[in-house]
């Protein structure tokens, strides 16, 4: 399976339709430079915020009929609003939006596709991968390959031998909220496929998905995922409240 975005055009005329309406209702979506995070969550997540520190969300007025999605990315907060679910045979995608035009997919927490950012992400497909923590904890670990291209310098074919297992909670995320150690963790590990033959396909930090104790079976309600060596993304369900009963 591999996924593709919609004409420029089209995703244009869709973002800026979805800003107008946000903005009248007063929602600030983006909040650039408000965070003095990691650009780059890393292996050993050496330079995350420690549970607990306040958000900057905090006091931000959602519209309950919205479904959001916290990133930490290239040193911002941002606050992305559900535009659409896009239909696949393995499992639906969401389809993410900034308020600056960045759009992000997500297929079962994995990122699928990316645009407007320094480095995107393109026609994206899996083999097989876990759907959920509570079916690979009964494997234990379980490896998989991802395709993927990128975008700018069109590096195409670009393939990924991951594998995922369970890991005990981390220590240091930048998760708010919640709890590390509420919540169950895996973790993928990935080596380029074809490094002898594509230079361009270097290996990527380790991604850690999280997901609700109470629901093992659901999407993760937090993850780390990187695009490139340096740029990587923290995602997090908001608010907390409603990621939890999903």
């Amino acid at each position: 399976m591999a996924v593709s975005f919609r004409s420029r055009d089209s995703l244009t005329r869709f973002a800026a339709s979805l800003l107008a309406v946000l903005l009248c209702s007063s929602v600030a979506l983006l909040l650039g430079g408000c965070a003095a995070e990691s650009t780059a969550i890393g292996k050993s997540a050496r330079m995350l915020m420690p549970f607990g520190r306040q958000d900057v969300l905090d006091g931000v007025s959602l519209l309950p009929s919205r479904r959001y999605l916290r990133a930490s990315i290239e040193g911002r907060t941002v606050l992305l609003v559900l535009g659409y679910l896009e239909a696949s045979p393995e499992a639906e995608i969401e389809v993410w939006y900034s308020a600056q035009g960045e759009v992000l997919k997500l297929q079962r927490g994995r990122i699928v596709g990316t645009a407007g950012l320094a480095i995107d992400w393109r026609e994206v497909s899996f083999s097989q991968p876990p759907p959920n923590w509570k079916a690979l904890s009964k494997l234990g670990s379980l490896s998989y390959t991802r395709n993927r291209d990128e975008m700018p310098g069109y590096r195409f074919g670009l393939r990924d031998n991951i594998t995922a297992r369970v890991i005990a909670p981390p220590k240091y995320t930048l998760i708010q909220k919640l709890a590390p150690d509420s919540l169950r963790w895996t973790e993928e590990t990935s080596a380029p496929a074809n490094a002898a033959t594509n230079v361009a396909n270097l290996p990527l930090p380790p991604a850690r998905f999280a997901f609700s104790a109470s629901n093992e079976g659901g999407a993760p309600v937090y993850s780390e995922q990187c695009l490139t060596p340096t740029l990587c993304l923290a995602l997090q369900r908001w608010p907390v409240a409603e990621s939890l009963a999903r």
